[in-house]
């Protein structure tokens, strides 16, 4: 739980009354949880894909690039649907998606 939602959740709680080492390790686990998204990406003919995770609630966007333009782009519940689209509109190789890491 991040430190806002801590804070909605119990809000007769102050944050000032908690003791520094306490908030660090808050915001430290609230900071490592956002960075820990999901990114996945493949190339296939002249196309590059890219998957990433948006907030958990909202799903995953898939981008396709060509030429390093972004000529389509789909929201979608899940990772699955994402790379058949891909598969589909684009023939990219269900095999051919890696892990990556977010810059």
């Amino acid at each position: 739980m991040d430190v806002l939602r801590l804070a909605d959740a119990h809000s007769s709680l102050s944050l000032a009354k908690l003791n520094p080492p306490i908030i660090r390790a808050l915001c430290v686990q609230a900071s490592v949880r956002c960075m820990e998204s999901i990114m996945l990406e493949a190339t296939h003919k002249n196309y590059r894909f890219r998957i990433e995770e948006d907030l958990p609630d909202i799903g995953f966007y898939l981008y396709v690039f060509q030429n390093d333009n972004c000529i389509y782009d789909s929201l979608q519940d899940d990772l699955e649907t994402l790379k058949e689209i891909a598969n589909e509109k684009f023939n990219c190789p269900l095999d051919e998606w890696k892990a990556t890491t977010s810059t």
